[in-house]
């Protein structure tokens, strides 16, 4: 899966969150520095 599509499918599951006020991208998929291994950080509050 391409990393829109993810984006996309994350932001969806993420909008479902009644109590969710904030979610960011961090890390190497946030900075374009990912390599296939890397996962996906998100920072929530």
């Amino acid at each position: 899966m391409k990393n829109k599509a993810i984006i996309l499918k994350l932001q969806q599951a993420l909008d479902k969150q009644a109590n969710l006020e904030l979610a960011v991208f961090v890390g190497s998929q946030a900075e374009n520095r990912a390599h296939p291994g890397s996962d996906w950080d998100i920072a929530i509050q």
